[in-house]
Order: structure tokens, then C-alpha cells, then sequence
């Protein structure tokens, strides 16, 4: 019956030289209920103006399709507000509202891609929008959720300042980092992890094994060379070494200590063993050997 109603008012304002303007009073009072929130009734009322255009085979504006997308999406057709989001953009028309009501759709959905691509669009085309704090840092969730781990790479510089001193956003920077191969990257936000944080494990663990890596490269090369010819010149370059390294091995000690008795992983126990060992701590190095080969 109602669709009946809305054919017979459109067959009378084609009937009537008066239509264009009866459509611009029913266009008026759409935006004056719009502005009212009544949105149930001025989406009525912008349905009768759409059906005037596409009757008449003239092309609906992209505000009257937008307009009537809001009010969907108000009413909780959300589903039907992006359809008309759509259709606007095939009109050349869009707003920032709109765009970021259209992120809001997919959010709730399961289609990642959708929702990246609903990010991307805004971003690209509302770089100085309201939103564009939340989008940029949905975006970099997004990337790292899909693994695209170059994208969260760069999506980070757009972080909001703020968000480059947050623990969890530094950790997925760090993983991104790590899987593009930007060595100085890692180091540097492994760093930032551990001064914000002493216990954060991935601060910790990677300042702990970069110690113990760099400290062990130079005693396995004095090794190596004694090893080549064991004379007494060598050795006595060889115990010198030892020496100078007792400090890092010191304070590789240290971090592992504290890794192994917050995290209990046998590999952490593992190299304290050798640590242990380097400094002439038998005892330990024998705790911790045992220590690596219980399982969790």
C-alpha cells in the first residue's frame, strides 16, 4: 500500500508543471527533519525524492543519496546506509561523515580486507579529518593482524606522537621491524622497550642477547687465534681479553638473571650457563646447565 502511495505521488508531480518545486519542498523539509533527528521520517522524505530523479531518469545528487545513507545508518540499516555510500561515490560525491560511517560498518564485520580498504580510503582522501587519529592507528592494527609487516613499518610514522611511547604499539613495531630486516629499527625500539619498561620481554631479552652475542663474538675470536698457536705471547693476549670482557659478561649476567627468573626459559638458562662459565663461576654455570634442560 505504501509503495502504491509513493507511485501516485510521483504520477502527480510528473502530472503537475509543479513537481520540481513540490520536490524541492519535499526535499527542504527532509533536511529540516534531518537536522531534527528525525531520521526515519526524512528518509521518507528522501525516498520520494530519489524515486522523483530515477523515474524521470535523471541522475540523483550524490548529497540527497548520502543524506539518505546517514539516515539508514541512524535507523540501524547500516548494511543498506553503505549501499547508498556506494551509489554517492559512483556520483562523485562522499563526505568525511560518510566515509568514516562506512569504517564503522565493516568494524564489525569479519572482512579484514574490507576494513583496511575502508582505512586506506580515508586516509588517502580525509588526511585532515576528525577521525584521522583513529584511522591511522586502526590502520596499523590492521596491518599487523594481516601480517603485512612492511605496511605497519611505515604506518607507524603516521602514529600520533603518543602513540610511538605505547609499550604494545612499540612491540608490533618491533616484530614489523625485525621481519623487514631493518636492523638499526629493531635495536633502537628494543631499546625504547627496555628504558620504558626494565621487565618488558622483548626490551629485556633483546638487550640481554645482544650483550652476551657481542661480548662472546670478541672471546670466540681471541679463541680462535690463541687455539691456531698456543704460545705463551698468545695466551697472555688471550687472558687479557678475558679480563676486559668480565664487565659485559657482568652485566649480560645481570639481564639474563633477571629474564630467566621472570619469563623461566631454558634457553635464557642455557646461556647464563655459558656466561657463568666465561666468568669463572663454576657453580652457577653447573645450576644453570641443569636449569636449561627442565622443560617448562
Amino acid at each position: 500500500m505504501r509503495n502504491i502511495f509513493k507511485l501516485l505521488l510521483v504520477i502527480f508531480l510528473f502530472s503537475s508543471c509543479l513537481g520540481q518545486r513540490k520536490i524541492a519542498s519535499i526535499l527542504q523539509t527532509a533536511n529540516q527533519l534531518y537536522y531534527e533527528k528525525k531520521y526515519g521520517e526524512a528518509f521518507e522524505n528522501y525516498s520520494q525524492v530519489l524515486d522523483y530523479y530515477n523515474i524521470k531518469g535523471l541522475t540523483p545528487g550524490g548529497e540527497v543519496l548520502v543524506s539518505a545513507g546517514k539516515c539508514l545508518f541512524y535507523t540501524g540499516s547500516q548494511r543498506r546506509a553503505v549501499e547508498y555510500f556506494d551509489d554517492a561515490k559512483k556520483h562523485n560525491y562522499e563526505d568525511e561523515q560518510s566515509a568514516f560511517m562506512t569504517i564503522m560498518y565493516y568494524e564489525t564485520g569479519q572482512d579484514i580486507d574490507k576494513q583496511i580498504e575502508s582505512l586506506e580510503h580515508y586516509a588517502e582522501f580525509f588526511s585532515s579529518g576528525d577521525e584521522i587519529e583513529y584511522v591511522r592507528e586502526k590502520l596499523f592494527d590492521k596491518y599487523y593482524e594481516k601480517e603485512d609487516y612492511r605496511k605497519v613499518f611505515y604506518a607507524f610514522n603516521n602514529l600520533p606522537l603518543e602513540k610511538t611511547d605505547n609499550i604494545a604499539v612499540l612491540e608490533k613495531y618491533f616484530v614489523a621491524a625485525q621481519q623487514i630486516g631493518s636492523l638499526k629499527k629493531t635495536e633502537e625500539t628494543a631499546q625504547k622497550l627496555y628504558n620504558l619498561d626494565p621487565n618488558n620481554f622483548t626490551g629485556l631479552s633483546f638487550v640481554a642477547k645482544k650483550t652476551f652475542n657481542e661480548a662472546e663474538l670478541e672471546f670466540n675470536e681471541a679463541q680462535k687465534i690463541y687455539n691456531a698457536k698456543k704460545t705463551n705471547a698468545n695466551l697472555k693476549i688471550f687472558k687479557k681479553k678475558q679480563e676486559e670482557l668480565k664487565p659485559r659478561y657482568t652485566l649480560a649476567k645481570a639481564y639474563y638473571t633477571r629474564l630467566y627468573k621472570l619469563y623461566k626459559r631454558p634457553s635464557d638458562a642455557a646461556d647464563l650457563a655459558v656466561i657463568c662459565q666465561r666468568l669463572g663461576d663454576k657453580t652457577n654455570a653447573e645450576y644453570y646447565t641443569k636449569l636449561s634442560k627442565k622443560k617448562n
